[in-house]
């Protein structure tokens, strides 16, 4: 072994995360066991930075499965945005169709339509 096994167990990185997410398997099975915050709270910049530059050498095995580790977490950190988005999105769409549907008796119809260019904003 060409490092020293406190790297893994540090509180100021994030190294034990991502060899977990590298060692666990494929992305579908082994990474889906992580929690949601631990994965949130890695820092891809920092680790990266790690990785490339160590306060003390690696082996290039172990530098690689960093690499494909820090690879995973990304790809569940972009998981997890795009699914936050698209719920808030469905969200949106359905508050949005409620306000919008024709059962709200207006006394003036054409007010529902809004000229949002028209519209000015005081400052």
């Amino acid at each position: 072994m060409f490092y020293s096994k406190d790297i893994l167990t540090r509180k100021d990185n994030s190294l034990g995360l991502i060899w977990l997410a590298a060692m666990m398997g494929s992305h579908r099975s082994g990474i889906n066991k992580l929690s949601k915050k631990d994965v949130n709270n890695v820092n891809i910049v920092k680790t990266c930075m790690d990785i490339s530059q160590p306060s003390e050498p690696f082996a290039l095995r172990f530098s690689s499965n960093l690499m494909v580790g820090v690879t995973r977490v990304y790809a569940k950190q972009y998981s997890f945005y795009h699914i936050d988005v698209n719920n808030m999105w469905v969200r949106l769409k359905r508050d949005l169709a409620e306000v919008q549907s024709s059962d709200i008796i207006m006394l003036q119809p054409e007010a529902r339509l809004v000229d949002f260019l028209s519209c000015t904003y005081m400052q």
